[in-house]
């Protein structure tokens, strides 16, 4: 494996890491929200 496709996997590993993060941070505000919501 070359320098240029390990770098490639890196950062498509790490894209792929930083957007699950988000989309989970983003939807524990709206689950909190809708728990307090309910209550």
């Amino acid at each position: 494996m070359s320098d240029v496709q390990f770098f490639a996997l890196i950062s498509f590993i790490l894209g792929i890491g930083l957007t699950l993060f988000y989309l989970f941070l983003h939807n524990r505000k709206i689950v909190i929200k809708w728990y307090e919501w309910l209550i």
